[in-house]
């Protein structure tokens, strides 16, 4: 949805694409709420939602949708986002610790409400939240998260920061480890953190700049 956007952007996509990924979204929401289904699978020839929800798939949708509003205004997509904005912190985010957790499954009463992944970092995505809303807490969000990846990079002289990190009530981030979450790859640099650069450099924040720089000295060294 946020490449349909960009390409809409630049004339290079229209609003009835965009729209086939929007209707894509409306038809795979959870019950009772705003959030999409993380996966759909084929079984026996019909798409099966997975119950529960991934935070990082629910942000950049409506991020998409606050974008789509400026791109196609008068589609109802503002609204849309706003429903969704609202679900997200209700239902996807640890306000004691102040960060997104990994999907709706992860609440109170589980194991890993203190779970952060690091690709839910989103900076640029929660200035837009704030701009749309009103609402500070996500400025907070932004602002504590930063923090806390800033931590996991501290940890290391590459900068690379792990897929996933424990959150302490001491407000602390130390990596998983191995099959803590999801993957014997969950305290390393693997398939959720290889997106942090991409979602930091978005953003004009100069913390989340300082890390990327620190990542990007190590990635320029193995030329």
């Amino acid at each position: 949805m946020l490449l349909a956007v960009k390409a809409g952007q630049k004339h290079l996509g229209s609003q009835t694409d965009f729209q086939k990924l929007d209707n894509y979204y409306l038809r795979h929401r959870l019950s009772n709420s705003n959030l999409m289904s993380w996966r759909q699978e084929n079984k026996k020839g019909s798409l099966q939602d997975n119950p529960v929800s991934a935070s990082d798939g629910d942000m950049m949708i409506a991020q998409a949708l606050l974008e789509a509003d400026k791109v196609w205004p008068g589609h109802g997509y503002k609204a849309q986002a706003f429903k969704l904005i609202s679900d997200i912190k209700k239902l996807e985010s640890n306000r004691s610790a102040k960060i997104i957790t990994v999907g709706n499954w992860a609440n109170k009463k589980s194991h890993f409400y203190n779970v952060m992944r690091t690709s839910d970092v989103m900076p640029e995505a929660f200035e837009e939240f704030y701009q749309a809303t009103g609402d500070h807490s996500w400025i907070e969000i932004k602002s504590q998260m930063l923090t806390y990846l800033q931590q996991l990079s501290s940890q290391h002289k590459t900068g690379l920061v792990p897929d996933f990190a424990w959150i302490s009530r001491q407000k602390q981030a130390s990596p998983a480890k191995a099959n803590d979450v999801a993957t014997k790859d969950d305290g390393n640099y693997s398939a959720n953190a290889c997106r942090v650069l991409m979602l930091l450099a978005a953003s004009n924040d100069k913390e989340a700049n300082n890390i990327v720089k620190k990542m990007l000295k190590f990635f320029k060294q193995k030329e």
